[in-house]
């Protein structure tokens, strides 16, 4: 039984480890998100909190308003650099930014080989744990 002061990061945690899952299915021969896929279960094991607060100290408000709309070009043509090299993110994961850093430039990279369909698929799933994040993190 799922503790209520813990619901929102089983939530959290449940729809993040779907999403990774689904990447997996639409790339099967990428061994990347099968990699993060491992990591984010250890994480998890780790702490139940963990992954929405490394998603947290990740966004800012920029990031929030254009997840929210949905703007593609900001997803593409963003280096996301200072979500890579945040001091917080890099203590909290010890330094190892190879992961996150493959993440997003595999999403990148992948972006204009989805079809409509997925790129909604993979803008709920950004939707849906921004949503998840806002719960716990008031700005």
């Amino acid at each position: 039984m799922i503790s209520s002061d813990n619901k929102v990061y089983e939530i959290f945690n449940e729809t993040l480890s779907n999403f990774i899952k689904d990447l997996i299915i639409v790339f099967p021969c990428d061994n990347d998100f099968k990699l993060f896929r491992a990591s984010s279960k250890i994480i998890r094991l780790a702490s139940i909190k963990k992954p929405l607060e490394l998603f947290n100290l990740g966004l800012t408000k920029e990031f929030k308003r254009n997840i929210r709309d949905k703007n593609e070009d900001f997803f593409l043509k963003n280096d996301y650099n200072d979500v890579l090299n945040n001091d917080n993110i890099q203590s909290m994961t010890n330094n190892n930014q190879d992961i996150n850093n493959k993440l997003i430039l595999k999403l990148k990279k992948y972006w204009i080989d989805l079809n409509e369909e997925n790129k909604i698929i993979v803008w709920d799933y950004f939707t849906v744990l921004l949503k998840l994040c806002d719960k716990v993190y008031v700005d």
